[in-house]
């Protein structure tokens, strides 16, 4: 089993073979607004493991998702991808 360290590492190439899109500013833009991953999950239609899955970079998001989170956090889907969130 893989230790999980504090610092997260965002991929250098951008995922193949539908592994989805990669959303390093998706934690940051759930902690700005002070919601719980199960929060965010209910208000993206999501479940809370995909959540964290997508926080810890263990995989990418479809479009649909990514377009989901977005909407839910208010922001744009290029802010979740670019980590450009003002915290």
């Amino acid at each position: 089993m893989r230790n999980v360290s504090d610092e997260r590492q965002v991929p250098t190439e951008t995922p193949s073979n539908n592994r989805g899109i990669y959303l390093p500013g998706l934690r940051p833009a759930r902690q700005r607004l002070g919601l719980t991953q199960r929060q965010l999950a209910s208000r993206a239609g999501t479940g809370q493991q995909t959540i964290c899955k997508l926080e810890t970079l263990s995989r990418g998001a479809y479009p649909q998702t990514l377009q989901k989170l977005a909407a839910a956090l208010g922001v744009s889907p290029a802010d979740l991808v670019s980590n450009r969130v003002d915290q």
